[in-house]
């Protein structure tokens, strides 16, 4: 523990309160960079604090945008000094992600976008990766990005990149038990996604199979003890070891390429339960003690 509270970042002002379930708050950090801190309130119950630091990086491991992060180390002195803004929060080590907006420029990045404008987005094309990796990390919230704006300056053009952020509800949430329906994953505007070709789907299958597994895991060695509790390490190693099975990532596909052509054409979009039939891509893969059906890409 002593190694992770020296690669900390203290913190240093409370600037102001965001929306959000998880209470985040805008702080200074003593590297002067401002974070979105998140104080999960018992890590030792909760995988929260774990789920959106392993989140994050294994988004970044597939190369999708993702904000950088820090463990904050919330001082007791500073709570004890104006205790207002903190809830009655405890000190300790809280999850810190770089704050992508600008604060004397309100207007520098949106938390939601026009689809009118999507040609705009310059990684249009990471939400169907984004909507794949979290169907097999069980993902039980839909997905939260943040649009930047980039001044192209040779073209006087404004382009957008879409980050990626709220991991805290992977790996079947807090509790590592939640078992959600593929749909529920999906970003909030359907036409960002558009009809994939048989040559995306090949590639975006080869991307999550070219996940260096041992190199995940290092990055997880070095987060605080307290976060890795039992639940959330059992449920990483078993979105691992989906993401590294060809005919679970191959079936995941299928249903989540149905779920779109069945939401575009205004057809109900409701996956296929275990009792029925699988195509022939489909197949049940044994993993661990767990049977997954890469039909329904729930745990049985």
């Amino acid at each position: 523990m002593s190694d992770v509270k020296d690669n900390c970042v203290n913190v240093v002002t409370h600037i102001r309160d965001l929306r959000g379930n998880s209470q985040p708050k805008l702080v200074l950090g003593s590297d002067e960079v401002i974070y979105v801190l998140k104080h999960y309130s018992n890590p030792e119950t909760s995988n929260q604090a774990f789920n959106d630091s392993a989140g994050t990086e294994l988004y970044r491991a597939y190369g999708l945008s993702v904000p950088h992060w820090k463990p904050l180390l919330l001082p007791n002195e500073l709570i004890e000094i104006d205790p207002g803004p903190w809830n009655h929060a405890r000190g300790g080590i809280c999850f810190g992600s770089k704050y992508l907006c600008q604060l004397d420029n309100p207007g520098s990045c949106y938390d939601f976008f026009p689809s009118s404008r999507k040609a705009a987005i310059r990684n249009l094309g990471s939400f169907w990766l984004a909507w794949l990796l979290d169907v097999c990390c069980q993902h039980s919230a839909s997905r939260h990005v943040v649009f930047q704006e980039n001044l192209v300056s040779e073209r006087d053009y404004r382009e957008y990149e879409a980050f990626f952020i709220d991991h805290d509800c992977l790996f079947g949430g807090p509790s590592g038990e939640n078992r959600p329906d593929p749909i529920v994953a999906r970003y909030q505007t359907p036409s960002f996604y558009g009809e994939p070709f048989p040559e995306q789907i090949y590639e975006i299958k080869q991307k999550i199979l070219s996940i260096d597994v041992d190199s995940i895991w290092g990055c997880i060695a070095k987060l605080p003890d307290a976060w890795k509790t039992q639940s959330a390490l059992s449920a990483f190693s078993a979105a691992l070891n989906r993401l590294s099975t060809s005919t679970f990532v191959e079936g995941a596909l299928i249903e989540i390429a149905r779920l779109q052509r069945d939401s575009s054409q205004g057809t109900p979009t409701v996956s296929l339960s275990a009792s029925e039939s699988l195509p022939p891509a489909a197949h049940r893969v044994l993993i661990g003690s767990q049977v997954l059906s890469t039909q329904t890409i729930r745990c049985t």
